[in-house]
């Protein structure tokens, strides 16, 4: 038994217990690591990122203690004026916040501040720090980025009041803005850290009430996980603080916002670095250089931190409360008294609990681990099967003398499966495809990309006996300044995410502008007519701008949220299911679907006699090409 005990206790105990006897000096990596594994200690529990149930007072309107820690650094450090009449004057990361409970802009902080639960002396630290560092373990336990860590910080005797310094939380973006600057933050600093930090935690009408009157809103679905999410919800108009909307619908601020929803790395990179600049705002001290420390990541984020837009939990150990803490009938958690690292390793009660506590959860471990495999290989069944019906179409395509399309559906395949069977097809079809390259004029199997398809078995001697466009030197393609300037135009755009600048049009566009914009650039700037640098890239442009504009589904998206649907981050934001291309007339056209169909439903048949052959080699590129066959 007391081997079992030994065994569990190593696997599962990831606090650490200090000495009396006192942890490194000062700003010490060793002080800095002990630190670190007082407030995890804190924050481990299962749904502790999202809801601490036994650390705060009862009557707290917010048990999300990761939130609070992070929230506390903006509040301390976010005092910092360099253009006060005196350095005393200038505030920032010196824990004055401990004078300034009272205050409207840190409401409902005072009880959370991380001193507080600094609760063995021997670790050597001032307030100050103490705050910071709670600040940064909390973003990284949580699922954020890794932030530099560098001690050092005083603690004031002279604290700067935050009125006038510190945003309210009902403050407009007008009145914030100047606030924000005085610090010298730049765009990227204000989106990452007013909205990007709003990732965790909620609003509550015991602390806000001419915001809300309900006990807890969340600032977006996964409260209990710091992620790019709340990005995405305030584009859809989701902004518990006004604050957030008026930050996604600033001209300057807007492209932030929706990088950040559609990179998560791309957000984390730039907290990591905004983070780490409000947390070393200090005054008549130099900070040691960055130290290295050790902070676990939190387990099974996800499902203990994702909630509605209502704050209701809805998985985990916390499910069916609000994320407060609160029971959906308003009544609060039951308060019990948690054991400090030093503490805990004292007491045979509380070791015999948490030995049964950990034995529990080896065992939700183990079942956990068991549910993974099996969903694993299901997936892995799943797949097999999708990657041999590709096998066979692409066998069906290449048998119908589509050997582009053969090509695209063996390479689904290898991607879902790769199996000695659809490596030995893919290495076929490619040596067929070269074949065809060399020789176009009677030994492929397939037809060539940009030759016409004729609707009989014949080949037309002047068709044969005339050289495609592949075939020709691309310096013998003439170009004109006008298309030179256009491609320029198109990649401005583009860079910018514009669809419809890239097709020359204004958001108030009709379905019929739309095509017409199109068929003009599609003749403009084909491949096969102009030899100005850049043509491929704009020609897939004009393309791709279209395939989101002429899908009323996708345009509706892009409009909405400005992002682009087709990426990962449009697909989030939108939360619909479907798949394949919607034309104007509400038809649904799939990604297997021959593309001389498509030309015949979507361009109207005969309607369009002057575009000759070009424009149906086109089409058959663009509907073959895996950037714009959509599945």
């Amino acid at each position: 038994m007391s081997l079992i005990k030994f065994f569990l206790t190593t696997l599962f105990l990831n606090t650490i217990t200090v000495s009396a006897q006192g942890i490194g000096i000062a700003g010490s990596p060793q002080a800095a690591q002990a630190g670190v594994e007082q407030f995890q200690f804190f924050l481990q529990a299962p749904g502790n990122c999202l809801i601490s149930h036994t650390d705060l007072p009862i009557d707290a309107p917010s048990k999300n203690l990761a939130a609070l820690w992070i929230r506390a650094v903006f509040h301390d450090a976010g005092t910092w004026d360099p253009n006060a009449v005196a350095p005393a004057l200038y505030g920032g990361a010196n824990a004055g916040i401990r004078s300034f409970a009272n205050v409207s802009e840190n409401a409902g902080l005072f009880a959370s501040l991380a001193p507080r639960f600094q609760q063995n002396t021997a670790v050597n630290m001032s307030a100050a720090d103490t705050i910071a560092l709670a600040g940064l373990t909390s973003v990284t336990h949580c699922g954020g980025p890794h932030i530099p860590y560098s001690p050092g910080r005083i603690d004031t005797t002279t604290p700067q009041t935050p009125i006038g310094r510190i945003p309210e939380a009902n403050e407009r973006y007008l009145t914030v803005k100047p606030k924000l600057q005085r610090m010298g933050w730049t765009n990227e600093d204000i989106v990452v850290l007013v909205t990007g930090s709003h990732t965790m935690g909620g609003i509550h009408a015991a602390n806000s009430p001419q915001l809300t009157n309900k006990s807890y809103i969340p600032f977006d679905t996964t409260p209990g996980v710091f992620d790019n999410d709340v990005f995405i919800r305030v584009l859809a108009g989701h902004c518990p603080v006004p604050v957030d909307c008026d930050i996604a619908n600033d001209p300057e601020l807007r492209p932030i916002v929706q990088r950040y929803a559609a990179d998560q790395k791309a957000f984390f990179d730039q907290y990591a670095i905004s983070f780490a600049k409000l947390s070393n705002q200090v005054t008549g001290v130099t900070l040691n250089p960055a130290m290295s420390i050790s902070i676990a990541v939190h387990a099974n984020l996800l499902e203990e931190g994702t909630t509605d837009l209502d704050g209701k939990i809805l998985s985990g150990p916390n499910a069916g409360m609000l994320g407060n803490g609160m029971s959906i009938t308003g009544s609060n958690t039951t308060h019990v008294n948690k054991a400090t690292p030093s503490q805990q390793s004292n007491s045979s009660i509380m070791y015999s609990s948490g030995f049964i506590l950990r034995g529990f959860m080896l065992c939700v471990v183990w079942i956990s681990t068991c549910g993974i495999l099996s969903f694993t290989y299901l997936y892995i069944l799943m797949n097999r099967d999708e990657s041999l019906r590709c096998l066979e179409i692409s066998k069906k395509k290449f048998a119908a003398g589509e050997t582009v399309a053969a090509l695209k559906f063996a390479n689904k395949a290898i991607a879902l499966d790769v199996s000695t069977e659809t490596q030995t097809w893919l290495e076929f079809l490619n040596n067929q495809s070269s074949t065809a390259d060399t020789k176009p004029s009677s030994t492929s199997t397939g037809p060539n990309l940009r030759q016409r398809h004729s609707s009989t078995s014949e080949t037309h001697s002047s068709s044969s006996s005339k050289p495609t466009a592949a075939q020709e030197d691309e310096s013998s393609r003439p170009f004109t300044d006008l298309q030179v300037k256009g491609i320029k135009k198109i990649r401005a755009f583009k860079t910018k995410g514009d669809l419809y600048g890239i097709l020359g049009l204004e958001k108030d566009c009709s379905e019929s502008d739309i095509k017409k914009a199109y068929r003009k650039l599609a003749l403009q700037f084909h491949p096969d007519k102009c030899g100005a640098p850049g043509t491929d890239e704009a020609f897939k442009a004009i393309s791709h701008a279209f395939t989101v504009l002429g899908d009323s589904d996708k345009k509706e998206h892009y409009d909405r949220y400005g992002i682009d649907p087709d990426t990962r981050a449009g697909a989030a934001a939108a939360s619909r299911g479907g798949a394949g291309f919607r034309g104007f007339n509400g038809q649904r056209f799939e990604g297997d679907i021959s593309p001389e169909d498509l030309f015949r439903m979507f361009m109207g048949g005969d309607d369009f006699p002057g575009f000759g052959e070009w424009l149906q080699s086109h089409l058959l590129m663009i509907w073959n090409t895996d950037t714009f066959v959509h599945s």
